[in-house]
C-alpha cells in the first residue's frame, strides 16, 4: 500500500477514541521494570511464573491481569511444554501447549466467569481443523475451519442465538475490539468469502473499508478517511474474519510499566475541537522516517492530558 494511503488509514482508526473514566496524576505511573527477577518467579525446580497485563507484557505482580505457570527452555529462551495462563482469581484463562518453542496440540481459551470461549488445535504454530466458539453466557458462537492459513466459516450465531451461518451459508460479522467499536461484516458462500465486505464503525455510520471477495480470495478494495477522501488498494485485505490472538506477544518477553486497575465504565473520548483538530495536532507530530518503505499497520498511542493537550 501507498505510504499516504497507510497514513489515511491510521488516521480514520485512532479518531475514533474511547476511554475510561478515572482521575491520575502522571507521579502514580510506575517505572518500568529492568530485571526480569521484577516480573517472574520461580515455581519449583523447572516452572517459572510470568506475570503480565492485559496486552501480554510482563508487568510486575502487584498490577498484572494475567499470569502464566510455563516451563522456559533456558538455553533458547523459548516457553516448552504444556502451560496455563490465569485470571487474578486463579481462574483459567488458556491453557495449551508449546513444542520447541511452538504452539502445538489443543488449546483451550476462557472467558474470566470460567465459560469456555473457544478450542481447537495448533499444528507447527498454526491453527489446524476445526475451532468452536461461544458467547461469554455459553451459547454458540460460531464454528471455524483453519485450512492452510485460509478460514473458512462453517457456522455462525449472533448473541440473541440466530442461525446467520448455517452449513457454510449466509452472514456473518465480527468486531476487532470487545466494546464493538469496529464491525466487519459480509456474505458467506461454501465457507468463503464473497462479495462485498465492509468494515466499519456503526456508532458514526461509518464505512471504513469496502472490499471485494470471489471463493474466498480478496482481489482489491477502497479506504475512506474523513481527511482525504476515497483510496482503492490491492495488496491486503483489512476486513479479516479472526484478529490475531493477542497472547502470542507473551513470547517476546517485553516488560513494560504498571499502570493503575481500572474498572470497565468505558464512554466515548471526545478531543477539545473535535476530530479535525485531533487529525491536525497529530499530523503535526508524526513524523515518519524513510516512509515510503512502510508497508503495514501503524499504530500510534497518546496521551490526552486533563487541559486537551497531545502529549507523550
Amino acid at each position: 500500500m501507498k505510504k499516504e494511503t497507510l497514513f489515511f488509514l491510521m488516521i480514520c482508526i485512532t479518531t475514533n477514541l474511547h476511554s475510561q473514566v478515572f482521575k491520575l496524576d502522571m507521579k502514580d505511573y510506575d517505572k518500568r521494570p529492568k530485571p526480569i527477577n521484577e516480573v517472574i518467579n520461580q515455581l519449583g525446580a523447572d516452572s517459572i511464573v510470568f506475570y503480565y497485563n492485559d496486552r501480554y507484557q510482563m508487568v510486575k505482580p502487584n498490577c498484572s491481569t494475567l499470569f502464566r505457570v510455563v516451563k522456559v527452555d533456558s538455553i533458547l529462551s523459548f516457553f516448552s511444554g504444556r502451560f496455563t495462563d490465569y485470571y487474578p482469581d486463579s481462574l483459567a484463562a488458556l491453557i495449551g501447549n508449546y513444542t520447541n518453542g511452538k504452539k502445538e496440540e489443543f488449546f483451550e481459551f476462557y472467558y474470566p466467569n470460567g465459560q469456555l470461549e473457544k478450542s481447537g488445535t495448533y499444528t507447527n504454530d498454526n491453527k489446524t481443523g476445526v475451532w468452536n466458539y461461544y458467547y461469554e453466557d455459553g451459547s454458540k458462537h460460531q464454528v471455524l475451519e483453519f485450512k492452510q492459513k485460509n478460514i473458512l466459516v462453517l457456522e455462525f450465531w449472533d448473541e440473541k442465538s440466530k442461525h446467520l451461518v448455517d452449513s457454510g451459508n449466509g452472514d456473518w460479522f465480527g468486531y476487532e475490539t470487545n466494546e464493538h467499536f469496529m464491525k466487519v461484516s459480509g456474505k458467506i458462500l461454501n465457507g468463503k468469502r464473497i462479495g462485498v465486505w465492509k468494515k466499519d464503525i456503526p456508532s458514526n455510520d461509518f464505512i471504513m473499508n469496502l472490499e471485494n471477495f470471489s471463493n474466498g480470495q480478496f482481489s482489491n478494495g477502497n479506504i475512506n478517511s474523513i481527511v482525504n477522501g476515497t483510496k482503492p488498494y490491492n495488496d491486503t485485505s483489512y476486513c479479516i474474519i479472526e484478529q490475531p490472538e493477542i497472547f502470542l506477544t507473551a513470547k517476546i518477553f517485553e516488560m513494560n510499566q504498571c499502570f493503575p486497575k481500572l474498572d470497565n465504565r468505558w464512554v466515548f473520548a471526545k478531543y477539545q475541537g473535535g476530530n479535525d483538530k485531533f487529525n491536525r495536532e497529530l499530523k503535526k507530530k508524526l513524523i515518519l522516517n524513510n516512509s515510503q518503505n512502510i508497508i503495514g499497520k501503524l499504530r500510534v498511542q497518546t496521551t490526552i492530558d486533563s487541559e486537551g493537550k497531545m502529549t507523550n
